[in-house]
């Protein structure tokens, strides 16, 4: 669709252009209308559709929405944005299931080889959101630290210790011969998908006996909340590349000890 093309054209994000195709596209099967035909009542009604997902993944489809119909009432393609009354949902946030040390450490022992064991000390050690890990290409290494193209089309370094790149090393003595350059492939040689982390780390987590569903953001989450306890929730925010401390907080997640002691400790 030439008008569809033209939009995406206007994203800087690659990740943001794939990411809002399908959510375009969904809405148009779903509606099954021509877009100048398209009205408010069909978009609430798409909008509605949508009450499985989280507010904040619901949010995402329904910006995605109003950006494509503004665009196409600012190039005169439509006299009126069907989208404008589309109401954003109330984010709630569910607690999210995160790892600590000592799972981490038991995922790393039961890694069933040496680029698993690269990928999670990467996710643990670094926050790195799983499309970065992904986009990840060999000579992006450096002595400490990697480069990565993160969210908005902007750069960001992110520190490698001793640790993790030993085991990145250890991981690459083993890489097989691949015509792709990215750092992590799978067995047939191709670039690694989302959904290929995913069940990787489930399966391990599974032969740790953890009862919990971890993903490579669980790993985010827990990154995010032990950088944030040890040095501040804004040398956290930087670490993880948030544009505002809001979006930092909603990932730091507290103990219930932690709670208990600082509430016991307040004197009257």
């Amino acid at each position: 669709m030439r008008e569809l093309d033209m939009f995406l054209n206007t994203l800087k994000s690659e990740h943001t252009k794939i990411a809002y195709k399908r959510v375009i596209n969904n809405a148009l099967n779903y509606i099954k209308k021509g877009i100048r035909d398209i009205n408010a009542a069909d978009l609430i009604e798409w909008s509605n559709s949508l009450s499985t997902y989280s507010s904040a993944t619901q949010n995402q489809y329904i910006n995605a929405i109003k950006s494509f119909f503004e665009f196409l009432v600012d190039i005169d393609y439509i006299d009126k944005n069907p989208a404008r009354k589309l109401k954003l949902k109330k984010v709630v946030n569910k607690p999210k299931d995160v790892v600590n040390d000592e799972e981490v450490k038991c995922m790393l022992k039961m890694a069933s080889n040496k680029r698993d064991e690269a990928i999670i000390s990467v996710l643990f050690s670094t926050g790195m959101r799983v499309n970065e890990l992904i986009n990840l290409k060999l000579d992006d290494l450096t002595n400490e630290s990697i480069y990565i193209l993160a969210k908005g089309g902007v750069y960001r370094e992110v520190f490698i210790n001793e640790d993790c790149m030993n085991n990145i090393s250890a991981y690459l003595d083993d890489r097989k011969y691949s015509e792709y350059d990215n750092l992590f492939i799978s067995n047939q040689g191709t670039p690694m998908k989302e959904a290929n982390i995913n069940s990787m780390l489930k399966k391990i987590a599974k032969r740790c006996g953890i009862d919990k569903n971890i993903t490579p953001h669980s790993l985010r989450h827990t990154f995010v909340t032990d950088i944030a306890a040890k040095y501040g929730v804004e040398i956290a925010r930087d670490a993880v590349g948030h544009a505002n401390l809001s979006t930092t907080n909603r990932y730091i997640h507290t103990n219930r000890k932690q709670i208990k002691d600082a509430m016991m400790a307040i004197s009257l």
